[in-house]
């Protein structure tokens, strides 16, 4: 037994850091984060109509993988919250996988460590227990497919080249489409794909490469053809478009303050934004972060060797996408490509600094003390601190779930009206703001939803009026003018007035 677990220690090790990954992307996940943000709840609602779409044009327009995969969840298992979640925290414990077989991959192809299972079970490790990466998995958007797709359309490629097998090319192939409907984060890779085919295009013969090539990008050019021809394509690049930094008059100062911006996203600011990251702490933890920086300083030094410049040309790629935006730099889910290159690289100063050291057990020591470190650090940043921070539960709309299940605790035939400032472009005559209740609500099509100007409009007598924010006084004045019997009512932070 002892013989067994010694020789497997590093698949030992591998499925506990899975298995805790699973744990920390699905503990609690109905309830942190406290509500779902409309965004998440228009992908749920447009997933209920089972339309499977390859793009979804409402919305500024959204590609359909990640939509149409929370589809399927519903169909195997009902609609339902955790039915949602569970497509990110699947995406995102998978991924813990897909980085350690890239990593292995990798590690063959450098020159720099000895310990190459060392090195790609604390890539993954460092994944598993990243906040940045806890969090993508509890969110229901496209972005947490980004770090999935690439970590195992790599693995894949890398693999293909090195065994010469035809069916993986084409594997790699398929992985690549699926990423073309995932999400404008993952666009770069249509670059970075370049230098592990010229990879191949060096360690094959022409009527080889010419054969791969073609069993690789025969499903790519099949997505990219139906990607252009779908019908809502012309909505594919508006929210792009609209973020562009060069759409600005002067547009050189904002492009010079985000790649300082996103360059600093790793260790000194991270996003600010609350449904994201806390307090704008960096997007990597300070002992990652310090394993980064002399992971880069190891890379840069040996940039010869494939995994090197791969690594480097990779990070830099997927910081494109938010260096070239306009808002809300630095940004978690625009460069959620990075997550991947950025551990990896980390883990390159893990496995650095031990081989260095003469001590082996006490680098050993060292190295556990700031795996536990790191570990309890990055558990309390999400479980604790974002759980409770003021902010979450502002950002996440909280009031818009405590509406919806105010509204279930009425009867059927009761007309329920939600007052609310939101933004009122819709959906299928649904305000996209207030989607999250949408989700919430149990009879749907009681409900209307109302822009405060419009409370005189209010006819029925038999209703329920629920303010998302408080009324101000000419609110009050009109709702007990125009219903002299109305009720007022306080719960949960909500202002209701019941008229019958």
């Amino acid at each position: 037994m002892k013989s067994f677990m010694l020789k497997n220690k590093y698949k030992i090790f591998l499925t506990i850091i899975i298995l805790a990954s699973a744990f920390l992307r699905v503990y609690q996940i109905t309830s942190i984060p406290p509500s779902l943000y409309p965004d998440e709840a228009l992908n749920a609602n447009q997933a209920s109509e089972f339309a499977f779409k390859l793009f979804y044009p409402e919305n500024y327009g959204r590609e359909g993988l990640f939509i149409n995969l929370i589809s399927i969840s519903f169909l195997l298992f009902g609609i339902g919250l955790w039915q949602l979640k569970i497509v990110s925290v699947f995406a995102g414990t998978a991924t813990i996988l897909g980085v350690y077989l890239l990593a292995k991959e990798l590690a063959k192809r450098q020159n720099i460590i000895k310990n190459t299972e060392l090195f790609a079970v604390l890539a993954s490790l460092l994944t598993a227990f990243s906040f940045w990466h806890i969090s993508l998995s509890r969110l229901s958007f496209r972005a947490v497919l980004v770090p999935l797709i690439l970590s195992f359309l790599f693995f894949l490629l890398l693999f293909a080249i090195r065994k010469k097998k035809t069916i993986i090319f084409f594997l790699a192939g398929i992985t690549f489409s699926l990423g073309v409907f995932s999400y404008p984060a993952f666009y770069p890779a249509i670059i970075l794909v370049l230098y592990p085919l010229f990879l191949l295009y060096k360690t094959s013969d022409k009527k080889s490469f010419a054969k791969y090539l073609l069993w690789f990008f025969l499903p790519v050019f099949i997505s990219f053809i139906l990607f252009f021809n779908y019908q809502s394509q012309a909505n594919a690049f508006e929210r792009s478009s609209e973020l562009w930094v060069f759409s600005s008059e002067n547009p050189i100062k904002p492009f010079a303050q985000n790649i300082i911006l996103t360059l600093g996203q790793f260790n000194i600011k991270g996003d600010c934004n609350p449904r994201h990251n806390i307090n704008c702490l960096p997007q990597l933890h300070f002992i990652a972060g310090l394993f980064f920086v002399f992971g880069i300083a190891i890379v840069l030094k040996n940039f010869s060797s494939f995994a090197s410049s791969f690594l480097l040309l990779w990070l830099f790629l997927f910081m494109l996408p938010a260096i070239f935006s306009n808002e809300g730099i630095p940004h978690a889910l625009r460069t959620s490509g990075t997550i991947i290159p950025a551990y990896i690289i980390a883990s390159f100063g893990f496995v650095k600094l031990i081989e260095l050291l003469k001590n082996k057990k006490l680098g050993i020591l060292v190295l556990s003390f700031a795996f536990v470190f790191y570990g309890a650090g990055e558990t309390k940043k999400y479980f604790i601190d974002f759980k409770n921070s003021e902010n979450t539960k502002k950002e996440f709309f909280v009031q818009l779930k405590k509406a919806a299940l105010i509204a279930n605790s009425y009867p059927k035939d009761i007309k329920i009206y939600i007052v609310s400032k939101g933004n009122w472009t819709t959906v299928k005559n649904e305000p996209i703001s207030m989607q999250t209740i949408y989700f919430f609500a149990k009879n749907k099509e009681n409900i209307m939803y109302l822009n405060p100007k419009n409370i005189k409009d209010i006819q029925d007598k038999n209703s329920i009026v629920i303010f998302v924010q408080n009324p101000n006084d000419k609110e009050q004045k009109t709702i007990k003018n125009t219903f002299k019997n109305s009720k007022e009512i306080k719960k949960d932070d909500l202002v209701i007035y019941e008229i019958f």
